[in-house]
């Protein structure tokens, strides 16, 4: 007996979803930092974060033999609708059949990259939208030009702001003894990297000082930021001096914004359907669909804890 797709289709899904999840495990770069929250099944539509704030602090001696008022519970609440998003391709018997490449093997990969991608660009736009701005030089967008670019000074700034939002990082114990301990999380884009590299004062840091990598993917750390690379970053394209592009760093702590976890699986769906597979719908067997869904409710959680820095790039 000779095996086929037809009767192996559980491998075939299976080879299918693995080389569609390596591809698009490129562009997790901000998917990764939001605050996950699980999202199953009869759920409805609406997603909430909650947290308990912060209680005042207790700065005056009690009086003796007095029970003191008792302090209310303070919660808040951001809720955002769940939306959905997709794309797939339609595979034809003869495409599969008589095509020079193995269609469905080669369009699975570049479904990975657009459905990782894709989810990207979304959290993308929705930070993106973060109320606390530096600029490189000026008060607005539009004082921004080629010769703005990024700086230390400006890193310095940010991490001087995110602390005074009593802001938690991501690595380390945010303990009594050890506030300020390890690392917030900046995303760059390339144009913005070339200029990190061509600061003298930068590249001294990074030449100078330890550049431990605390996640894959990261270019280096500097006044514990830790700096990660995306194309996906905003491009506020023509918005600056002279019609200059305006380049978006993103700076975040932990519980920044926040990401859906979809019954377990992450970002998205992998669906196949078999040429074959749909019944009566196609009955000579002519059609397949490779495809991907996802639900997604990336959604800001606290203004304070991250902040956007708009600068021009000198090759951008």
């Amino acid at each position: 007996m000779t095996d086929t797709l037809s009767t192996l289709t559980p491998e075939a899904k299976q080879f299918y979803k693995k080389t569609m999840l390596f591809r698009a495990r490129q562009a997790q770069t901000f998917y990764k930092f939001g605050q996950m929250t699980a999202y199953g099944d009869n759920m409805g539509n609406q997603v909430s974060w909650r947290r308990i704030n912060a209680f005042g602090l207790s700065t005056s001696p009690l009086t003796e033999g007095a029970t003191p008022t008792s302090t209310p519970i303070s919660i808040s609440e951001v809720t955002t609708t769940v939306g959905q998003y997709g794309n797939y391709v339609g595979i034809s018997d003869a495409l599969n059949k008589l095509g020079i490449d193995k269609i469905m093997s080669e369009v699975t990969p570049a479904l990975g990259q657009n459905a990782g991608e894709s989810v990207e660009k979304v959290v993308a736009n929705t930070i993106q939208a973060g109320t606390t701005v530096i600029y490189a030089t000026g008060s607005s967008r539009a004082a921004q030009s080629t010769s703005n670019p990024i700086s230390l000074a400006l890193f310095r700034k940010a991490l001087t702001t995110l602390d005074a939002a009593n802001t938690h990082r991501f690595t380390g114990p945010e303990e009594n003894d050890r506030i300020g301990q390890g690392h917030y999380v900046a995303f760059v884009h390339p144009y913005v990297v070339y200029d990190i590299f061509n600061d003298q004062e930068l590249k001294n840091a990074f030449q100078y000082h330890s550049n431990d990598r605390l996640y894959d993917g990261s270019i280096g750390s500097i006044y514990g930021i830790e700096i990660f690379q995306s194309t996906l970053c905003p491009i506020f394209t023509g918005a600056g001096s002279g019609g200059a592009n305006v380049y978006a760093t993103i700076v975040v702590g932990q519980e920044a914004f926040g990401v859906l976890d979809i019954g377990g699986s992450g970002k998205f769906e992998m669906i196949v359907k078999e040429i074959g597979s749909s019944g009566s719908d196609d009955p000579l067997n002519q059609r397949g669909t490779v495809g991907w869904k996802a639900w997604q409710a990336p959604t800001i959680l606290n203004n304070s804890f991250f902040l956007r820095i708009e600068s021009g790039a000198t090759i951008g």
